[in-house]
């Protein structure tokens, strides 16, 4: 759906400027999200009768709109958070992703606004196109569906990286001169949020930091990341891919960025054979590689033969070495669990 502009003149009341009370982990109420909708063209009389925050993710306040009298009846609010484990946060940002990428081979929620200020809700925010499908289920919850969307998933992934990022004008999110220099600004910005988090003196962290420096990987290419590649983020209706969600991390990287991210989520939820991430904070951890997220991302290159980033033999990965793609995943699962348990999250 085409972008939705507000009216040159938004009403005052539409603008508050304290939040009322009783409002719900940073969800507005009810009457201030009525009140700015009916702000935009086409949603003049529309009414809000139904507000559910979604809590899957850690990161935007993000709620389900239910709308009559309007264009569309439901719609996602996406608010900016001010602290979080993806610090800085730049939702409009996220909306101008999702602009460029409308029509795009991987599916995304349409933008039907985007607003910078912040007197409305206290942050900047969007209103997106709400996809009525769910996520991919949790292994331990579903197996079976988890395992029958697994090459749909794969094989997005792998269609992201194949994006023409350049013709699709996605070069605002900043071109690196090189694969190497991207990593390099990865790492930087894990580096940055240690000390924003107050950990920055963690020894394992340090450690981990010091290899990701030592260890970075050559050769690849640059290619369009979606920079949060967590399953939950892909939405799927009888196996078929119908959404990808969640692009506040979106960058132009090595494909391996994704990879590495992968391995990570797979530590943090204590996938085979991590276990329990609160048990396995040791060093140890980078003797080992989570099986499933492997075969994953391998059906993921055969899937998009345009990749050159596979580092498998008949479907499992091959032993790391220097510049693979499993040396520096493994090490990047070492700074981002302890970040992600040590921060506060919202």
């Amino acid at each position: 759906m085409s972008e939705i502009r507000p009216q040159p003149d938004a009403s005052p009341a539409a603008t508050p400027e304290e939040p009322e009370r009783g409002e719900r982990a940073g969800v507005p109420e009810t009457s201030r999200i009525e009140s700015w909708l009916r702000t935009l063209i086409g949603f003049e009389n529309a009414r809000v009768v139904g507000v559910e925050p979604l809590t899957d993710g850690l990161s935007n306040v993000t709620c389900r709109l239910k709308v009559t009298d309007g264009p569309v009846t439901t719609a996602v609010l996406r608010i900016q958070p001010t602290r979080g484990i993806f610090e800085p946060y730049d939702v409009l940002r996220e909306g101008r992703v999702l602009s460029h990428l409308a029509g795009a081979a991987v599916p995304v929620p349409g933008l039907l606004a985007a607003e910078s200020d912040p007197r409305f809700f206290g942050s900047p925010f969007l209103l997106l196109e709400s996809i009525d499908a769910p996520h991919m289920p949790a292994p331990e919850a579903d197996f079976a569906t988890f395992a029958a969307d697994l090459p749909a998933f794969a094989a997005a992934v792998a269609g992201i990286h194949a994006l023409d990022w350049k013709a699709a004008g996605l070069d605002f999110l900043g071109v690196p001169s090189s694969p190497v220099e991207a990593f390099r600004g990865e790492v930087e910005t894990v580096a940055r949020r240690m000390h924003a988090f107050g950990c920055a003196d963690e020894p394992l962290l340090n450690r981990a930091l010091t290899r990701l420096r030592e260890s970075t990987p050559s050769g690849g290419r640059l290619a369009l990341c979606h920079g949060d590649p967590n399953p939950f983020n892909y939405l799927f209706r009888d196996q078929q891919l119908v959404g990808v969600v969640d692009w506040e991390q979106a960058l132009i990287s090595d494909p391996r960025s994704d990879v590495g991210q992968l391995l990570a989520l797979s530590h943090l939820r204590g996938a085979v054979p991590y276990g329990p991430p609160r048990e396995t904070r040791s060093c140890s951890c980078m003797r080992h590689r989570p099986a499933k997220p492997w075969r994953a991302w391998s059906c993921s290159e055969r899937a998009g033969s345009s990749s050159s980033v596979s580092s498998t033999t008949a479907g499992r990965p091959t032993a790391p070495n220097r510049g693979s793609p499993g040396r520096r995943s493994r090490t990047s699962c070492l700074v981002l669990l302890p970040s992600y348990e040590m921060g506060s999250s919202d």
